[in-house]
């Protein structure tokens, strides 16, 4: 057991906080948990997997010995993906199509089909808008500045970086298409450090007015080379 002395109480008054260092999960133990939520699918609101979260977090704080502890109903705007296709070709060679595997972004305008010419956002006015997304890396320096205290028993925040699953935009990620005037948005996720094309944001259940999907790294380069 450790003792912390000079640890403010919210009005002005330092008093002793007091560490129970038996109950702090070790590294292994954390990854262990994560491995196992993660092995459950994607904890999408509504999910099954996400529901199983809920039990397992439920069951988790039991163990520890919290007291008082109570699952609640919240009501959630559920969103599923059913399909989504893209068909790309250049004016010059209508035949020859390009078809990669897309992922409709969440709370997009859904739509039966539709057709339009690819350029940038800057000038997407009536036209499908084509942007590149990177994930931010976050200094873990930058969160221990603004944390009231933090736990780094070996000293590793100093040299670690956290890759954040969100680009500059948040979730505002098709909001410059849409006030540009874009028909449609195409997400290229060329700034991710995997090979993916399923990415749930945003997550906000804001319903956007126009549709929009994601592709993945080498398929959005893929892309580019067409449009230059």
């Amino acid at each position: 057991m450790t003792t912390i002395i000079g640890c403010g109480n919210g009005t002005g008054d330092m008093k002793h906080l007091t560490i129970h260092e038996e109950l702090l999960p070790t590294t292994e133990e954390v990854m262990g948990w994560i491995e196992q939520v993660y092995q459950q699918g994607i904890r999408r609101p509504g999910y099954p997997a996400d529901q199983w979260a809920e039990q397992w977090a439920y069951e988790q704080f039991l163990a520890l010995g919290l007291k008082d502890i109570c699952l609640e109903p919240v009501e959630v705007l559920r969103w599923e993906d059913l399909s989504c296709t893209l068909t790309i070709w250049l004016e010059s060679d209508p035949q020859n199509t390009f078809s990669p595997p897309c992922f409709p972004i969440p709370y997009s305008a859904s739509t039966d089909g539709m057709e339009g010419s690819l350029s940038t956002v800057e000038e997407s006015e009536g036209r499908i808008a084509v942007d590149d997304i990177a994930l931010m890396s976050v200094p873990q320096t930058m969160v221990t500045s603004v944390a009231s205290r933090y736990y780094d028993p070996d000293g590793e925040f100093a040299t670690k970086s956290q890759v954040v699953p969100f680009s500059s935009a948040i979730m505002m990620v098709m909001k410059p298409a849409i006030d540009a005037g874009a028909s449609a948005f195409i997400g290229l996720l060329t700034g991710f450090p995997w090979e993916t094309h399923e990415y749930y944001v945003p997550y906000d259940a804001i319903q956007r007015p126009i549709p929009g999907i994601y592709l993945s790294k080498s398929n959005g380069e893929q892309l580019k080379e067409l449009m230059d």
